[in-house]
């Protein structure tokens, strides 16, 4: 068990963050700034080599605005 599988992940891979900062025009550094995260963890996330908790998946959805469900399940197009 890694550090940061503490039973409090979001119950998604991260993946959607990529598709929510293209649909939103903004850069993962731009939302790392956004929502206090280190650039290189958010890329991690967002490529799927790391847990995303959610205490960092309610950061990022208020960083883009968007509910944890949307975040959760990507755009809709």
């Amino acid at each position: 068990m890694n550090e940061e599988s503490n039973g409090n992940e979001f119950p998604d891979d991260g993946s959607t963050v990529l598709a929510w900062c293209r649909q939103k025009d903004i850069s993962l550094r731009e939302l790392s700034k956004k929502v206090g995260l280190e650039p290189s963890s958010l890329s991690l996330i967002a490529h799927g080599r790391r847990p995303l908790s959610l205490e960092n998946a309610t950061k990022i959805a208020e960083g883009l605005e968007i509910s944890l469900d949307d975040l959760r399940y990507g755009p809709r197009n």
